[in-house]
């Protein structure tokens, strides 16, 4: 696989997820995105092979750090529960 330019992927995904904000992923498309950047639909594919590609690269971060926090609530809960409350509705008790 060729090595990719880490700043077009970068420019890539900052105008994919504008797009994706404004007009929603499946209105989206991969030719919108290459005019947007001023470059090919070709080019577009080195960097991404497809609208999901770069769906995953935006959702990565947040699935990995949500990962994380999942990986240490066991140990909030134990510790104390108060941080918890913010991942539940108001009024709901944690001490059921």
């Amino acid at each position: 696989m060729p090595r990719l330019n880490v700043d077009t992927r970068e420019e890539v995904k900052a105008i994919a997820l504008e797009l994706f904000t404004t007009k929603g992923f499946e209105r989206t498309s991969l030719r919108e995105i290459a005019e947007r950047l001023g470059i090919t639909k070709a080019a577009l594919y080195y960097h991404f092979p497809s609208k999901q590609d770069i769906a995953r690269a935006l959702l990565s971060p947040l699935i990995e750090d949500f990962d994380t926090l999942m990986k240490d609530v066991p140990g909030l809960l134990t510790a104390d529960p108060r941080p918890l409350a913010l991942l539940h509705r108001p009024g709901v008790r944690l001490d059921r």
